[in-house]
């Protein structure tokens, strides 16, 4: 059956998705370096020789999901993140909005856990975790301070970092520890206000 380009370029994004489901799936399931390309496209069910008309090797199909999903979570924290309210609020806020976005996409959440320290992977997530998350948080602490609901002693972008990486830990110990989220979002809040609010919220 003859096909025109846009059928073909629908079918070629098409077996390109199936392609990162299927790592998907596996890497969450057995890690990094346990999946190889030919592990994947069995898991696809096509041919060995289709992974690399799409992708020069594995680190680059992680790449496309580990940037999407950092470009996604952006856009669904600043949908939900209001400035209204003192800094517990608005923390707790922010984390509630973090775990409704982590539910979907569990999957990918857990090879960032498992990964975040794979030496390979690190210039991908710090490009999501420098370029994406950590300037966005910065707007939000901006917006925070000129309502006075954050301190201002301490250098914007060093509280940035606390956030972010209260946040990481935080989804750790819900994937990997298996504690229940309202338990972590409270205690996190609890330590972020305790460091990081004025005396009067």
């Amino acid at each position: 059956m003859a096909r025109n380009k846009e059928t073909n370029k629908i079918m070629r994004s098409t077996m390109k998705l199936r392609l990162i489901d299927a790592a998907v799936d596996l890497i969450s399931e057995k890690g990094y370096f346990a999946v190889s390309p030919k592990d994947i496209t069995s898991h696809a069910c096509v041919s060995s020789g289709i992974f690399y008309h799409y992708f020069k090797n594995k680190k680059a199909l992680v790449s496309i999901f580990i940037n999407e999903i950092g470009i996604t979570l952006a856009e669904h924290l600043d949908r939900f993140f209001t400035s209204k309210g003192d800094f517990e609020h608005q923390c707790r806020q922010g984390f509630n909005a973090l775990f409704d976005f982590i539910e979907p996409n569990y999957k990918y959440f857990k090879i960032f856990i498992m990964e975040y320290n794979n030496l390979e992977l690190k210039s991908l997530f710090d490009s999501m975790l420098h370029e994406k998350l950590i300037p966005d948080s910065n707007r939000r602490l901006l917006k925070q301070g000129e309502d006075g609901s954050v301190r201002k002693d301490i250098d914007r972008d060093i509280m940035s970092h606390v956030i972010l990486f209260a946040s990481i830990e935080a989804i750790r110990l819900h994937i990997l520890d298996g504690i229940e989220k309202n338990k972590i979002i409270d205690n996190m809040v609890k330590l972020l206000v305790s460091g990081l609010a004025t005396q009067n919220t």
